[in-house]
């Protein structure tokens, strides 16, 4: 006796469907015998972000009133560390803001981390920082004490302002360095500005 063709599909299907439930009944068992840690370190290697995102950026705002924008066209987000931090390793722009959202200072480096329990930035590599005056400051680390509204660094410094430039070794202010303490300076340079 011949079989139809729709009863060899039938059959067909049955053998499939027997295999998946077997195949579905296989990884749940083999799941069951790893642990959660052996599941984690395979989806997660050891020392790899847990975020990384693209052109990105970060509005940081207080009651409602946008304080400044961070702006990077990389971020690593770490949290499993003890001292969880993002890092910008392509660079990072912060653009602080008045009231009328207006453009009042910003910070420029080629790379940067923030680290969050200290809230603390630190900037390497090309640091550019330009205060509501207009005055330039230029190192090649700078730290940002956010909480404190402190920015410092041990390394060479300088500070164009209007009519002088201040360098040193080392130096500490507030944000927008108004109060400059320089550490090790070397004597300011002053020159004649042309009033039109």
């Amino acid at each position: 006796m011949q079989k139809s063709k729709f009863q060899i599909l039938e059959i067909n299907k049955i053998i499939k469907s027997i295999a998946a439930i077997f195949g579905a009944a296989m990884l749940f068992s083999a799941c069951q015998k790893n642990n959660v840690e052996q599941i984690k370190s395979f989806s997660h290697p050891e020392g790899a972000p847990e975020m990384v995102a693209d052109s990105f950026t970060l509005i940081y705002s207080d009651s409602s009133i946008v304080r400044f924008k961070l702006t990077t066209p990389k971020m690593l987000i770490y949290e499993d560390e003890k001292e969880p931090y993002k890092e910008f390793p392509n660079g990072m722009l912060v653009e602080k803001f008045n009231t009328d959202l207006q453009i009042i200072s910003y910070l420029r480096a080629d790379y940067g981390k923030h680290y969050e329990k200290k809230d603390l930035y630190e900037c390497k590599h090309n640091v550019v920082a330009i205060n509501e005056k207009g005055d330039t400051l230029k190192t090649n680390h700078l730290f940002w004490d956010e909480k404190n509204e402190r920015i410092y660094s041990d390394e060479y410094v300088q500070i164009i302002g209007k009519d002088q430039i201040l360098h040193g070794t080392g130096f500490e202010s507030d944000p927008q360095f108004f109060d400059v303490e320089l550490t090790n300076p070397q004597g300011p340079i002053y020159f004649d500005v042309e009033e039109e």
